[in-house]
């Protein structure tokens, strides 16, 4: 239940915006395509230096995903056709960015954008470890780098096969293989707790 859990809130949430958003576009299509293009341009480029190369392949990419949503939410007319061309256009999207970024602006354009959510999720592990009494201050400093650069790897290998579920399920076996022992010891702890 909880591997669909995912799933069932990525299409509540794809039914809720194709719902709203069919009342009347705001914008004709090729403005808002050209507006939403720019921004997601220009806000990887900031994170990623992008090479003109890449910056143009990007640029077409952006146009074929904002197009395809823009179509399925304001003149697809069924429900299930909207949101099944909304999730094939972001899968493709997805992969089609992680194609065209190396490796190292993969790993900086992913650090960036999941930098808050592993700091949150690192600190409830700290929490958990705090609690028990048995970790001073220092130790807990030294664990909280540990804990969130394995909590980051985890994450951008999820990100870089997030539509391969083998691969990422076979990275995430390995990765958990090799976990820090402090990282299975909050683990463990937070269960208890």
């Amino acid at each position: 239940m909880k591997k669909l859990l995912p799933i069932l809130l990525a299409t509540v949430l794809s039914a809720a915006t194709v719902t709203q958003a069919q009342t009347a576009p705001p914008y004709d299509e090729a403005t808002t395509v050209k507006v939403q293009t720019f921004a997601r341009v220009a806000e990887v480029q900031r994170i990623a230096d992008l090479t003109p190369e890449q910056a143009q392949s990007y640029t077409a990419v952006c146009k074929q995903y904002y197009t395809a949503v823009y179509r399925a939410v304001h003149v697809e007319k069924h429900f299930e056709t909207a949101a099944q061309a909304m999730r094939d256009a972001k899968k493709t999207f997805d992969n089609a960015l992680m194609n065209i970024l190396t490796t190292q602006q993969q790993t900086q354009y992913v650090r960036a954008m999941v930098k808050d959510e592993i700091h949150q999720e690192t600190m409830v592990k700290i929490a958990a470890l705090e609690k028990t009494g048995k970790f001073q201050k220092e130790m807990l400093n030294k664990a909280y780098g540990t804990i969130y650069n394995y909590y980051m790897t985890v994450k951008i290998n999820n990100i870089r096969n997030q539509h391969d579920v083998e691969k990422r399920e076979e990275n995430f076996t390995l990765l958990k293989k090799v976990a820090p022992q402090i990282v299975k010891q909050s683990t463990k702890t937070k269960k208890t707790t």
